[in-house]
């Protein structure tokens, strides 16, 4: 069964059993934690700079026995399989973009994608030039 955003923010306690954060973001790794339920796994493949320290309290990986996987997947042998897998069409992966903005409000569009922005909640956002 897919998950979709609707069906995190409708659950009970809106946990889930595997979070993925690919935002690159610190906010993004923070609210995976938040979002995984005990005993789930939060993925990271984003990066968020070798100099950032992200601060995250680890209790709450602790108390929930959540495990925290790193996953790089950026070089050049992911990219042709990424392509036609999105290219298949077996996926809809266009009802994962619930957000897209002009090139001029691109401002706005990191805004909401690093959590500056309460109640929009998004998946994926798209500029589109």
């Amino acid at each position: 069964m897919k998950i979709s955003k609707a069906m995190v923010l409708e659950a009970p306690g809106r946990m889930v059993d595997l979070v993925m954060d690919v935002t690159g973001n610190p906010n993004g790794a923070r609210k995976a934690i938040d979002l995984v339920k005990k005993k789930g796994t939060v993925i990271l493949p984003g990066l968020y700079g070798m100099d950032k320290e992200i601060p995250l309290i680890l209790d709450k990986v602790v108390f929930k026995e959540v495990r925290v996987q790193g996953v790089f997947s950026h070089d050049f042998r992911s990219v042709i399989p990424a392509i036609h897998l999105a290219e298949s069409g077996k996926y809809l992966l266009e009802r994962m973009v619930t957000h897209r903005f002009p090139l001029e409000e691109a401002e706005k569009a990191v805004k909401l994608a690093g959590g500056e922005i309460e109640g929009k909640g998004p998946i994926k956002i798209v500029i589109v030039p």
